[in-house]
């Protein structure tokens, strides 16, 4: 059985990934629709 403090861990790295990955995406396509509403996505689920 996993203990709520490492599943909590996991969230956190998976999130913090997906950030990496969405920030990394919008740098290579500058405000382009899709990859805004992703990063803008992740953002708000950050917050």
């Amino acid at each position: 059985m996993l203990s709520v403090t490492s599943i909590f861990n996991f969230k956190i790295a998976c999130i913090q990934l997906l950030w990496l990955i969405s920030l990394s995406n919008l740098k290579k396509r500058l405000f382009q629709s899709k990859q805004s509403i992703l990063f803008n996505f992740s953002m708000a689920l950050l917050y």
